[in-house]
């Protein structure tokens, strides 16, 4: 099965959705069969925060406008 996360945070910046999104994905990376991906924007606090990922792969992108959607 294969399950993608999309998010405007990937960070603290996210709050509680972070939190939630986060422990959700390791939970899922430890199912057999699940392909997971999460993809995010950038924030002020991805680069500190990326160490709380692995081993969920995160793929992150810089937001030219708008920083919400």
């Amino acid at each position: 099965m294969n399950i993608t996360f999309l998010s405007p945070s990937v960070s603290r910046a996210g709050g509680g959705i972070f939190e939630t999104m986060r422990s959700l994905a390791h939970t899922l990376s430890t199912w057999p069969d699940i392909s997971l991906a999460v993809f995010g924007l950038e924030d002020e606090f991805t680069a500190a925060d990326a160490g709380t990922w692995p081993p969920v792969r995160v793929n992150t992108y810089r937001a030219f406008a708008p920083r919400t959607f």
